[in-house]
């Protein structure tokens, strides 16, 4: 059976300036790359965002649905937040940011409650 693809993107060009910077200055473009790659095979490989937890994102980039997916699987905090678009016939990946979080995992779930 042969392997689908995805498109993936960026959710508009000013998102991409700053991923792109955020990226660069972290030394992580080895890591975003492979993570994108792992998307444009199965965008689904992340975890999906309920509303109620990831407020600041669905209310901010007008979506309906949110996915995160850590950047290095081996050092989880760089989480790459995107949302999966279907448009006439088209599968899309737009990645919305790139966060570094170093909270605990008990403090990260609090703040998305908060946003």
């Amino acid at each position: 059976m042969k392997e689908k693809n995805f498109y993936v993107g960026f959710y508009n060009e000013i998102v991409k300036a700053k991923i792109e910077k955020f990226v660069s200055q972290n030394h992580l473009k080895q890591a975003f790359d492979e993570v994108t790659d792992e998307l444009k095979r199965n965008p689904t490989n992340g975890q999906q965002v309920p509303k109620n937890k990831g407020k600041k994102f669905y209310k901010k980039f007008g979506i309906d649905n949110l996915w995160r997916i850590d950047v290095i699987r081996s050092h989880p905090g760089f989480r790459l937040w995107y949302t999966i678009v279907t448009k006439e016939n088209t599968i899309e990946i737009r990645i919305m940011s790139v966060l570094l979080s170093m909270e605990s995992h008990k403090e990260y779930e609090r703040s998305l409650k908060n946003k």
